[in-house]
């Protein structure tokens, strides 16, 4: 049982292996004229361990947390109230809060 288990995981590195490979063998060098260009700067704040922006909207400035790895962004309503945005109800969606606790909707 545990030969055959080896072996199985033996067989399966093997066979993926040229697949692993294939994006290190496909690529070339990049061409002179790929290269990376500022498209926007923005005064950032230290703030703990995160760094914060100044946002206006509406007339009104906040400092918002900048989060590089979010897939979406999001307002206390306390928030959007004081800088005019509109409030909709989201339903059928569940958001937890930067502490792990769920978010009221």
């Amino acid at each position: 049982m545990v030969i055959e288990s080896y072996l199985s995981r033996a067989l399966l590195g093997a066979w993926l292996l040229p697949f692993l490979a294939m994006p290190v063998m496909a690529q070339s060098a990049w061409p002179e004229q790929c290269k990376l260009h500022a498209v926007a700067r923005f005064p950032m704040t230290p703030s703990g361990s995160a760094y914060t922006i100044p946002v206006v909207v509406n007339g009104v400035e906040k400092k918002f947390l900048i989060d590089t790895g979010g897939y979406a962004s999001g307002l206390n309503e306390d928030v959007a109230k004081d800088m005019n945005i509109p409030l909709k109800k989201i339903i059928g969606v569940e958001h937890l809060d930067a502490g792990g606790k769920m978010a009221l909707h």
